[in-house]
């Protein structure tokens, strides 16, 4: 099966396997090699990318990685002992992890100064999971600075449930105000489970947030029973 490298550290000691997903059949850049890429559940096509990366960065700047890479954990025993680890992360997107990895290993001039909201949304998701706000804090207050957010549409609940992941992760309160301000103001008819579902948003924040906003404001959510 093809797939791709990318090189953080060239003596790193870990490498992240993660699917690039993609539609139609991908074959190898390599004449010699013949095989499609595998097809994943949703019927894209899966091309493995492979991320060398340095365990003490990784542990560094995310706390997951440090727990998962002491001793008593497989991956700690493994890197340990074999002075090398393969750690399997099929449900990463590759792109916005390797902006994370590139501020992590301090390749900072490979860091966009500007996302998309939906490249923001997925940014925060992966630094909430991994637990990287303060790696990935100085250039998340840059990617938001991008952004007007006073622009943003109270009509479009997708954006506004975007910003109010954004603001949960990387702690801004401004933001965090606005994007609550306009889920009162819609009240619970608006808050349905597939919309919501359809987002990459941490379960933390659909339990807790809208949990919060119903006491707060007295509202009947239709996800109180999953809440």
């Amino acid at each position: 099966m093809s797939s791709e490298t990318l090189i953080f550290d060239s003596r790193g000691d870990i490498v992240l396997i993660l699917n690039r997903r993609s539609e139609g059949s991908l074959k190898s850049s390599n004449p010699s090699t013949t095989e499609d890429a595998a097809t994943g559940s949703d019927g894209l096509s899966l091309t493995p990318v492979n991320m060398l990366v340095s365990s003490k960065h990784m542990s560094l700047a995310s706390s997951v990685f440090a727990a998962m890479l002491k001793p008593g954990l497989i991956e700690g025993s493994t890197l340990e002992s074999n002075g090398r680890v393969e750690i399997s992360l099929p449900d990463d997107e590759p792109d916005m992890f390797a902006i994370l990895l590139f501020i992590i290993h301090g390749r900072t001039r490979k860091v966009p100064r500007q996302v998309s909201l939906d490249q923001l949304t997925k940014l925060s998701i992966l630094v909430d999971k991994y637990q990287m706000q303060e790696a990935a804090g100085a250039f998340a207050e840059i990617w938001i600075e991008g952004f007007n957010v006073e622009d943003v549409n109270p009509e479009d609940l997708t954006d506004v449930l975007c910003w109010l992941c954004i603001s949960w992760v990387f702690d801004n309160a401004e933001i965090f105000e606005i994007a609550t301000e306009y889920l009162m103001r819609k009240g619970d008819s608006e808050f349905d489970k597939d919309v919501i579902d359809e987002l990459p948003i941490p379960e933390v924040i659909t339990r807790t947030t809208l949990k919060w906003l119903m006491s707060q404001y007295g509202l009947t959510c239709s996800r109180e029973n999953t809440i």
